[in-house]
């Protein structure tokens, strides 16, 4: 009956002590991001370290680090103005000089049909983002598609979202 009494008696912590409710869902989306030394997700803000058969190198200790993610977005648009309804949409990641990479990121999304898109979990790099299109009222004829519309962008997220981009396509490869 104490143990209850003393249960009962207790006072709540400070609102500032208590974690928040709300707090884990006003977060920024996230990803667990490769990191690069000396401890960036950006490889372009990465230091090369050069190596040789089984030497040991000190103080170049990577971690697991969460990164905030960013969604990219905006519109493609024909040569009229009107939205490329359909356009394919790829963002790639792209190595910095002198770096290269295995398996780089590369995201697609289609745009809706009045051009808008919106490519949502991009980690922090830099990255081209390209736009490619079939003609309106032209069928594709084969399997790259027939003539192509094009237009492309380099973009560096760095865990912000980036909207209100715009790419108008053109005759391209």
């Amino acid at each position: 009956d104490a143990a209850l009494a003393a249960l009962r008696n207790r006072t709540a912590a400070p609102a500032a002590a208590r974690p928040s409710a709300t707090s884990a869902a006003a977060t920024r989306p996230f990803a667990y991001a490769p990191i690069f030394f000396p401890g960036t997700a950006n490889m372009s803000q990465a230091t090369p370290i050069a190596l040789t058969a089984g030497q040991v190198v000190d103080n170049a200790d990577l971690q697991l680090q969460r990164v905030p993610t960013a969604a990219v977005s905006g519109v493609v648009t024909l040569g009229d103005g009107r939205g490329a309804s359909g356009a394919t949409m790829q963002l790639a990641q792209v190595a910095p000089a002198g770096y290269t990479v295995d398996a780089p990121v590369r995201l697609n999304v289609l745009a809706l049909p009045d051009g808008t898109f919106r490519i949502p979990s991009v980690g922090p790099g830099d990255y081209i983002l390209t736009a490619r299109a079939t003609p309106p009222g032209v069928t594709p004829s084969s399997l790259s598609g027939g003539p192509a519309l094009w237009s492309e962008m380099p973009l560096t997220v760095s865990g912000e979202d980036i909207g209100g981009l715009t790419l108008a396509l053109d005759a391209g490869p």
